[in-house]
């Protein structure tokens, strides 16, 4: 039982990692200066959790996100 529990704290970090990249996310790398590039890079790499809605895309407008990045934003979307 002890090792379960200390092999379950082990994987947590993990858990934190894979976790999807969020609108969130890309406001917070563009407001902390990350060029287009560094910020496409990190969307290409991640699992995508993005909100492609009309205000989802306002929101990131508002946050300072360029078209480039938006697009490749909307390009890791998932087709429903």
């Amino acid at each position: 039982m002890r090792n379960l529990l200390a092999g379950l704290l082990l994987l947590l970090p993990l858990a934190a990692i894979a976790a999807p990249m969020t609108n969130d996310d890309v406001i917070k790398m563009v407001k902390g200066g990350l060029g287009d590039a560094t910020v496409i890079q990190a969307i290409d790499a991640a699992e995508p959790g993005f909100d492609t809605s009309p205000d989802g895309l306002v929101k990131l407008k508002q946050g300072g996100v360029s078209d480039a990045v938006i697009e490749a934003l909307r390009e890791r979307q998932p087709l429903p």
